[in-house]
């Protein structure tokens, strides 16, 4: 498997990979503002015997300063469950660590976003349309603010369920 960032080339494989993978197109349409706004910070697809099949997405939050939302991971549904959504967000995380990002939001998954290091209590000072059990949070250093911060997610998120 070949990890590397999105070209330009890859952008409408992308948002069939997305399709594929959530069976609907909201995701892919998010995957497509972020980029069209600006907003996509960190866009890695994977590559099998040269043929993409994953994607994972990370994008700059308007506040708190220095943090990303994690949102969507893709993989093709005929390669899913073989790893490639594992090592897709690992990839991402350590690209945002070498970006400098304090820390990343994901709503999700709890069984599957914890084995990174995602939990909910590191979200719980943060106000969020997404709080609850499956908002979390991941923080990549050790610098912690101390008050309560309203997350203020990119425009291309207004309107998603």
């Amino acid at each position: 498997m070949n990890l590397r960032n999105e070209t330009t080339h890859d952008t409408d494989t992308i948002r069939a990979i997305t399709i594929d993978a959530f069976g609907e197109t909201g995701e892919a349409d998010l995957v497509d503002k972020l980029r069209i706004d600006g907003d996509l910070t960190i866009s890695v697809v994977a590559e099998v015997e040269k043929v993409l099949c994953g994607h994972v997405a990370f994008s700059r939050l308007k506040a708190p300063a220095n943090a990303l939302a994690l949102a969507p991971v893709s993989v093709i549904t005929a390669m899913q469950a073989r790893g490639i959504g594992t090592e897709l967000v690992r990839h991402g995380l350590n690209e945002a660590r070498i970006q400098g990002f304090d820390l990343v939001f994901v709503l999700g998954a709890p069984e599957y976003y914890q084995r990174f290091g995602f939990l909910p209590d590191l979200a719980t000072g943060f106000k969020s349309e997404y709080s609850g059990s499956s908002f979390m949070a991941l923080w990549l250093d050790s610098h912690k603010p101390t008050s309560s911060t309203t997350l203020l997610y990119p425009d291309a998120f207004t309107g998603l369920d």
